[in-house]
């Protein structure tokens, strides 16, 4: 939705920063973020996590592309 864009933004200008291989870094962002309710959000975050776990750069790009 608009909102959750809207949260999301400002964490993926942080993220965007680094490369799927700064696990620490991007761990320390999603920490802050998995606070939410809303379930769209958790989801996200999910495929990121799963995106560093992999180490797969193309997914987590797609990603932030919202």
């Amino acid at each position: 939705t608009e909102a959750e864009i809207k949260i999301l933004e400002p964490f993926i200008c942080k993220l965007k920063a680094f490369t799927v291989y700064e696990t620490d870094d991007i761990e320390e962002i999603l920490a802050t973020l998995k606070q939410t309710e809303s379930e769209n959000i958790k989801r996200w975050i999910l495929q990121v996590e799963k995106c560093i776990t992999i180490l797969s750069q193309t997914q987590f790009l797609e990603l932030m592309r919202i």
